[in-house]
């Protein structure tokens, strides 16, 4: 029903609690769960999800396991089939309640595309990893005009 943010950020941050109170097995499905809501933020506009992904998982608090390229290494069926299972609740949820997503406006998609330009200076090597997995429908981490110039101005600021 929207903000979709607020609820991408708990459930990132609650698996990636429970990734680093557990054993390193569980803690691989809790990050994968993790990395899943955070694809499927992604997909939908949001990078809440892939912000507390990232704030907690790149951290010396968790293990190498959390990280995108170590997950993916080991975990990246299981991010797609946890995306696709999530994708699949959420729409049969909108059908019972009858809402329909909407295309947000061109505006929240500039500012996303700015997210997005952003989190490719700061994790290059982990957006092109997770970018690369072809888990979305779409590529939303690719080389738009909006990306490429926020990028181009990260790139700039940081000289």
């Amino acid at each position: 029903m929207g903000a979709t943010h607020h609820a991408l950020h708990f459930l990132v941050k609650r698996s990636m609690i429970a990734a680093k109170t557990t054993d390193s097995k569980e803690a691989t499905k809790q990050a994968t769960t993790a990395l899943s809501y955070a694809l499927w933020g992604v997909e939908h506009y949001s990078t809440k999800g892939l912000s507390t992904y990232f704030a907690l998982g790149s951290g010396s608090f968790f293990g190498d396991y959390t990280k995108p390229d170590m997950l993916l290494q080991h975990a990246g069926v299981s991010v797609q089939q946890q995306y696709d299972a999530l994708s699949a609740w959420v729409e049969e949820e909108r059908e019972k309640l009858g809402i329909s997503a909407q295309q947000p406006p061109k505006a929240a998609i500039r500012d996303f595309a700015e997210s997005v330009a952003y989190y490719r200076y700061k994790y290059p090597e982990s957006i092109e990893l997770i970018g690369g997995l072809a888990i979305t429908e779409s590529d939303r981490f690719n080389n738009t005009p909006c990306v490429n110039e926020g990028l181009a101005g990260f790139i700039e600021s940081s000289r």
